[in-house]
Parts: structure tokens; sequence; C-alpha cells
């Protein structure tokens, strides 16, 4: 049984707060815990943004207050913003608990530099060996300077040596998510992260209240790989996180 949906984001961007929903709905799904974390705030299309944050603050500590059966996380989904290893981590006022740190196409760079040489690259799907060196560096320098929960959506969109990604995960004790609606790794890539030591989170990836909890994706995925339910941290038992 899954324990915790860890990836339910919230639409805040667009003024629609849903947390006391996706709360509820944890509940009927029989979940333990839930974070609520929208899009972090460089994302050109999804992002929470920073007058709402004192609300929806308001609403998770609402939510707390409302269901005391059910762990509440409030969280980012971050962007890797640069080859420095550089996120769009904002903690003023938020009190982000939960870091996941994914690849999204339409984020704003951090410079006019680094819109050259790491955005627009990647935006135009170059995966060359040394484009991939690179890019999975920036991954692992971001694990390195930040306590990274998990990976979303691995290799979504995005080229990375996942032998690489997988080994600095295990090491600084970040999870691979196996997303609700996307999920790119290969035979290799699987077995990659199984020989790494490097464990899986299942997530909904919910971006409305109908999909927290809904996972037949990965499970259809775990089954057509035979990857061992021993190593998802989030199934039969709560994941532990990395804290700041």
């Amino acid at each position: 049984m899954l324990l915790g949906d860890y990836h339910t984001h919230t639409k805040y961007s667009h003024g629609k707060g849903t947390v006391l929903g996706n709360c509820q709905r944890a509940l009927d799904m029989g979940l333990k815990e839930i974070a609520i974390t929208d899009h972090s705030f460089s994302h050109l299309g999804h992002a929470i943004k920073r007058k709402r944050v004192g609300v929806f603050m308001d609403e998770v500590r609402l939510a707390r207050e409302k269901f005391l059966n059910l762990k509440i996380y409030a969280g980012l989904e971050c962007n890797l913003l640069d080859e420095k290893g550089n996120i769009d981590l904002w903690e003023e006022g938020y009190g982000c608990e939960l870091i996941i740190l994914g690849y999204h196409k339409f984020v704003k760079a951090s410079s006019f530099k680094d819109l050259f040489a790491f955005n627009l690259p990647l935006f135009f799907g170059r995966s060359g060996a040394k484009r991939r060196v690179r890019t999975t560096d920036a991954f692992i320098r971001a694990m390195e300077r930040f306590a990274v929960a998990f990976i979303s959506h691995p290799a979504v969109g995005v080229a990375v040596d996942m032998k690489a990604l997988a080994e600095a995960a295990a090491h600084f004790g970040t999870y691979i998510e196996l997303n609700g609606k996307r999920i790119a790794l290969t035979r290799g890539d699987v077995d990659a992260v199984l020989n790494s030591g490097a464990n899986f989170i299942i997530n909904s990836d919910a971006h409305s209240i109908d999909r927290v909890g809904e996972i037949s994706k990965p499970l259809g995925f775990i089954k057509e790989m035979g990857i061992p339910m021993d190593r998802m941290v989030n199934w039969g038992k709560t994941a532990e996180f990395r804290r700041k």
C-alpha cells in the first residue's frame, strides 16, 4: 500500500488553493502522508507567486489542524537553473520542508550567460555526450548544495548519465521518482539505479484533487521492470527524507 504522496500540486499560481481538498482526498485514499509541492518561482507557466505564499501557508496550517491523522508537508518542486547547481529555492516565509528537484523547459534563466550556456541547449534537446555530462554534474552539484528529497521525473525532457546520477543520489540520500504521469527510464537506467543502491519513490504528480494517490502508471512500470517493492521508500512504509 502506498503510504505517502509527495508530489501534489495546488495550482496556487492561478489562485485556486486546494490544500484542504488534496488532504481530504489523501485520507479517502488511505494515505498517511502528503506533500503539497507547487512549482517553484522560476517556472514561467505554473509557478507559485511569492505574494500567495502567505495564503498557501495559512491553508497548510489549517489543514494540519483539521487532519490530525495525516502528515502534511509544505514543499517546492524546484528547477535546475544552471551548471553551477543553482535552484529556485526561496524560503523566506515559505517554510519549505521538502525540496524536489527536476528539469522543466519553461524556466527563467539565472543569467543571460546561462540562458545560452544551459537553458537553450537543453530546451532544444541537445543530448550529446558532453552535454549529458554537464547536465548530470549540475544535478549532482545541486544535490550537494541542497537537501534534495528526490529527483522528479528523471530523464523526462533532459538527457543525463543515470549511473552517475543514481550513485550521487545514493550517496546523498536522495530518491529517484517514479512519476504518476511520465516515466522515461530505460531498462539500463533502472539497472543503474538498482546497482547504485539508490531507492525509488512513487508519486502521483497530481495537478488536481482527483489524481491524488493515482499511481497505476508507476505500478505498471515496476511490474514490467521487475523492480523489488522493498526499493520503494513509500510502499508499506513512510519515507525518511533529507533535512536541511
